[in-house]
């Protein structure tokens, strides 16, 4: 127990000053299990169960299923307001948010400037290539599993459906225009089928 009742900050600390540096750690110990702090002499800070016996880190507020659950035992997932049931190797229990550095929305596709490419030269690298154009090539591992980066490939995707969008509504506007044409050339030709009738009419 260590207790202060200034206010100045309260800590337990493990000191190794061995010149050699070697790693300095706490350990809390009970008759089934081992936990350890560590610092070792890469600069991690590592919190394990010395014991290796699967038990998962769990950092829980005092607030139902509000926890981060690190299961090294499970196959190495990571589980955040999932309680004690931790299904993928990242599971969340909520929202997720990106912000940083390299994060942009990708509505300059509506900017005046914008070099948007035509339908035949989208299709035709499409096609050629395989994958959208902002989305990018397949990436893959030396041991040929698939590598994504969701915030590249989410912004890159989001790009995509927006020239889309823009390419629908291009087709709906020649649409239209050949619809109003195709509906003119129906007057003209119901007036000149008026007016072949009523010449022929007219005949003697």
């Amino acid at each position: 127990h260590v207790r202060r009742t200034d206010a100045t900050r309260t800590e337990i600390r493990a000191e190794n000053t061995n010149a050699t540096a070697q790693a300095a750690a706490f350990r809390m110990i009970n008759a089934a299990h081992d936990w350890e702090f560590q610092a070792d002499t890469a600069g991690n800070v590592l919190f394990r169960d010395v014991t290796q016996n699967s038990n998962p880190l769990v950092i829980e507020p005092n607030i139902t299923n509000e926890t981060i659950r690190v299961d090294s035992g499970n196959g190495g997932r990571v589980g955040i307001r999932t309680g004690n049931n931790v299904n993928f190797t990242l599971e969340v229990n909520g929202t997720i948010g990106v912000t940083g550095t390299g994060q942009v929305h990708p509505d300059y596709v509506f900017e005046p400037d914008y070099e948007l490419e035509s339908i035949d030269e989208h299709a035709s690298y499409m096609f050629e290539n395989k994958h959208l154009p902002a989305v990018g090539a397949g990436k893959y591992d030396d041991q040929g599993r698939a590598v994504i980066e969701l915030t590249a490939r989410s912004q890159g995707m989001l790009e995509e459906l927006e020239k889309a969008h823009i390419y629908i509504a291009q087709l709906h506007d020649r649409l239209k225009s050949k619809e109003d044409e195709l509906s003119h050339l129906k007057e003209e030709m119901a007036a000149l089928t008026e007016a072949v009738r009523t010449l022929v009419e007219q005949r003697p």
